[in-house]
């Protein structure tokens, strides 16, 4: 790798090493154990790969916005699902399912032979594409595609590894993997979502379950500038829409606790409620 400048890879203050530091002490608490997966997300520049307005909490454990409805996954899942792609070594070829700013393309390219990333947002693969040029990340290759149907012409892959969730695996993924390959996943729609990991063995696939997680979906075809902006205005539509009723349903809920606490100081009404993503 070969980044931009020395000052932008130390960062100063929220990008610090120190800070960075205390991202990989949150990462051994919640199970990370992998020597290397540790020493690379201690090392890659995360805040070089979102907006310079959220470059303060790039080393927080936690997902953000990218554009384009699009996120940056929680560095806990990166990890998680970097130690499930080299738990049996470095593989050889590659391909990641959802580029978008290419944080996890990056941490591939320095554990495999070479990385193929498909990307179906037109305006975040041309700015994911400059960037991952600018850094100087020689064995990636990125493409503008649906991630549906894969990369048939780099097959096999030794691993697949996708950062969208689609409601099934797709069968094409599946034909593209290698006998000894290994699929990494998310599987399910909303707030039922699952990490699922397939091996391909030679008397057919082993699907394992590993942890709940939320990802955005996995989109069909491509879209443009203009539908990726249509997509986000839904997405942050459906936020809004989703805190008002919640807020709604709150004040509703405060209010049925302050008639009930007339009659009874024993009553009380406890609601939660979670905004999707």
């Amino acid at each position: 790798m070969t980044p931009q400048s020395e000052g932008q890879l130390r960062g100063i203050g929220m990008t610090s090493a120190r800070t960075r530091a205390r991202l990989i002490v949150k990462l051994k608490e919640m199970g990370i154990c992998h020597p290397q997966v540790l020493d690379l997300i201690e090392h890659m520049p995360r805040h070089l790969f979102v907006d310079e307005a959220f470059a303060s909490r790039a080393y927080e454990n936690a997902a953000l916005p990218i554009g384009f409805g699009q996120t940056i996954s929680q560095p806990y899942t990166v990890a998680r699902m970097t130690e499930l792609a080299i738990v049996r070594g470095s593989p050889s070829n590659v391909l990641e399912i959802g580029t978008g700013c290419g944080y996890q393309t990056a941490l591939l390219s320095q554990v495999a032979g070479k990385v193929a990333s498909i990307e179906c947002v037109e305006p975040l693969y041309k700015k994911t594409t400059e960037r991952i040029k600018n850094m100087g990340f020689k064995n990636v290759t990125l493409k503008l595609g649906d991630g549906y149907e894969g990369w048939p012409s780099k097959a096999p892959f030794d691993v697949i590894l996708a950062a969208a969730a689609p409601e099934e695996v797709p069968q094409a993924l599946l034909d593209q993997l290698a006998e000894g390959g290994r699929l990494i996943m998310p599987v399910g729609r909303g707030g039922e979502q699952v990490l699922r990991v397939i091996d391909r063995t030679a008397r057919g696939f082993v699907t394992e379950d590993i942890e709940s997680v939320t990802f955005v979906p996995l989109v069909k075809a491509v879209q443009d500038a203009a539908e990726a902006a249509g997509e986000e205005i839904m997405t942050l539509t459906t936020r809004t829409e989703t805190t008002l009723t919640n807020a709604t349903r709150t004040s509703a809920a405060r209010a049925e606790t302050s008639g009930a606490k007339s009659g009874s100081t024993n009553s009380r009404t406890t609601s939660k409620y979670r905004a999707s993503r």
